[in-house]
């Protein structure tokens, strides 16, 4: 029976913490469509991949939410999937992946929301990335925003693909 004890314990305080964040009103999401093309050297540094006129549409999700952007206290980083608009692709070419957004007005000052260091050579379909913990209100309170994705490749890009980045935020 103490053998049992000692196996059980450890995951009821494992599991003890893990619940919703309650504090969150809302999610904002989006998605980015671009192309990596075939052939793209790992050795002429670092790909990006730019949109500077994401439509935010915060007015009319404050709206819905029934809040203004003054009772927010941060927009924080989601979840966000790197994933194939019409196959699923090898990743394995891919060494990391950051995304960073700015504003339209000033797009010099940038922000890293999402990324993925250390991808695994084998890696195939969808590519999940992390948030980060900065708070990114006084970019997505205003009617649009940009996004850089940066790609580090270990490899040559094998074939043209049509990738999607799904993305959200979490209101609090």
């Amino acid at each position: 029976m103490k053998k049992i004890f000692w196996l059980v314990l450890p995951f009821v305080f494992l599991f003890s913490n893990c619940k919703k964040d309650e504090n969150i009103l809302f999610e904002m999401e989006y998605f980015y469509d671009f192309t990596i093309t075939a052939g793209l050297n790992p050795f002429s540094g670092t790909h990006i991949f730019e949109v500077t006129d994401i439509p935010s549409l915060s007015d009319a999700l404050f709206n819905q939410n029934g809040i203004t952007a003054e009772e927010l206290s941060a927009i924080n980083p989601g979840t966000a999937v790197l994933r194939g608009v019409f196959a699923n692709p090898e990743n394995g070419y891919i060494q990391e992946v950051s995304v960073k957004i700015f504003s339209k007005e000033d797009p010099t000052i940038e922000r890293e929301v999402f990324y993925r260091d250390q991808i695994s050579l084998n890696a195939s379909g969808d590519l999940g990335l992390i948030g980060t913990l900065v708070d990114a209100k006084s970019y997505l309170e205003k009617d649009d925003f940009g996004i850089r994705i940066e790609l580090r490749l270990r490899d040559i890009s094998p074939e043209t693909i049509e990738m999607r980045l799904d993305f959200n935020f979490f209101a609090k």
